[in-house]
């Protein structure tokens, strides 16, 4: 599709031209996504999205790149010479993480789906349209996983929502936690009665910014193939999801009304709704996710071995002995580790815990930028934040690096917005440090802790 096509949707649409989305004034606008060519830009700002932009069609390259052959590291090579030419292969599959090759098109093997005759299948989303205590329409996702209700700021504004700034604490994996902030608002929609009369019924909602991106919408007909005896309107599904009302409010919780294959028809006091999978139907919903970027100019901060940084206390110690002897000819020895590690349960919470005191101490009073950033921009040891100011995105760098070195803390170098790669960087060696044979080195690579060698 060319520029002018997708100028013709969006003002079909009437959709901003900045950032692709529907709203009333300004101040819904998002600029994250506004075109970078330096030829497009108006004072600091371009005027249209990337996608949008009459120049970026003449940036296209239709030559393919050669693909890049999988490299092993001069001990592995030396490693496969001396084996069978079967065991070779494998072993060099294995090291290049290649689970399976497609070179060879003459002789394809079915998948596990497809040797049992399986086919992947759309999963359709409990959507529906609510009507708030009003008389306005809100688009509407149940998620029976969900402890929290959700809706968006835009659409509490369109319904003038009583609501309170607050800090919602969202808790993760391994007893981790972020703070957001936001508002809550009180949302009260009109819900059926048993008797057949209608009454409200009052929400505590958390705001966000974006609940789910609904690209493609089944149409009622669609599914009235399935469920003959619902009117059409009982089937009608929102192309906008505005609020997310979760397993909290049991009295609204769905009760199944008949199932076809996998698909199920559902009604609540709010209305009825369609959910499962089927193949005749498809339907398009992004579920947003949270983000740390918000600004043009990101950066990503890694703390290196951050939970070796930590010193553990003398009484920890005792419970991290260990015996130990690098021959039979030695005596055995006794040891303990006295930082924490990785084998540790708690050694996430320790390391977390461990920075953010550091940031709290009183001579970082006056950093309440950098101080927020290592409390709800860091992921264990990552560290992902931004900017719309560059200069003022370097200056927080700086001192979030002081505020962690202050505890012990170091950073790999830093990787910004518009940098192909992590830049090396030489540091003074500060002690001896023993490598064991199958230890990743400090130039090594990772993700997801497995070890592997970047392309050239």
């Amino acid at each position: 599709m060319n520029v002018p096509e997708k100028l013709n949707i969006v003002k079909t649409l009437k959709t901003c031209k900045r950032c692709l989305r529907k709203h009333e004034d300004d101040a819904g606008c998002i600029n994250t996504y506004l075109c970078r060519n330096k030829d497009c830009k108006k004072g600091s700002f371009s005027d249209h999205h990337f996608l949008l932009c009459p120049k970026g069609e003449l940036t296209r390259v239709g030559i393919d790149k050669p693909r890049r052959k999988n490299r092993l590291t001069e001990e592995q090579e030396k490693f496969i010479a001396g084996l069978s030419p079967e065991l070779a292969e494998e072993c060099r599959k294995a090291f290049s993480n290649v689970t399976a090759s497609t070179r060879n098109t003459k002789c394809k093997v079915p998948g596990l789906m497809e040797s049992h005759g399986l086919k992947k299948q759309h999963v359709i989303l409990m959507l529906l349209e609510v009507t708030a205590n009003a008389g306005q329409k809100i688009g509407t996702l149940f998620d029976l996983a969900s402890d929290t209700n959700y809706i968006t700021h835009q659409a509490a504004k369109r319904l003038n929502l009583e609501g309170e700034n607050i800090t919602l604490v969202v808790h993760g994996v391994g007893g981790m936690s972020v703070k957001v902030r936001t508002k809550r608002y009180l949302l009260k929609v009109r819900v059926k009665t048993p008797k057949g009369t209608v009454k409200a019924h009052q929400l505590i909602c958390y705001g966000l910014s974006e609940i789910a991106k609904v690209h493609k919408v089944i149409q009622p007909l669609q599914l009235q193939k399935f469920f003959p005896d619902v009117d059409l309107e009982d089937l009608k599904r929102p192309d906008t999801i505005e609020l997310l009302i979760s397993h909290r409010e049991g009295r609204l919780a769905p009760q199944r009304v008949k199932v076809v294959g996998d698909l199920v028809l559902w009604n609540s006091p709010l209305g009825m709704t369609v959910g499962g999978a089927h193949p005749d139907l498809c339907e398009d919903v992004d579920v947003a996710a949270h983000r740390f970027r918000r600004g043009l100019h990101a950066a990503l901060g890694d703390i290196k071995k951050m939970y070796n940084s930590v010193w553990l206390e003398d009484l920890e110690r005792h419970l991290h002995r260990f015996l130990w002897r690098d021959s039979s000819e030695e005596e055995i020895g006794e040891f303990a580790i006295t930082r924490v590690n990785i084998g540790d349960r708690p050694a996430g919470c320790i390391a977390q815990v461990a920075m953010r005191e550091t940031a709290k101490l009183p001579m970082f009073d006056s950093c309440k930028e950098e101080r927020r950033i290592l409390e709800e921009d860091c992921y264990v040891d990552d560290i992902l934040t931004s900017d719309n100011d560059p200069e003022l995105l370097h200056k927080h760098t700086k001192k979030v690096e002081e505020i962690l070195q202050a505890g012990g803390f170091f950073l790999k170098p830093w990787v910004l917005s518009g940098q192909s790669g992590r830049q090396k960087m030489s540091l003074p060696s500060r002690e001896k440090i023993l490598t064991l044979p199958n230890q990743l080195k400090e130039d090594d690579n990772k993700a997801l802790g497995v070890g592997y060698v970047g392309g050239g």
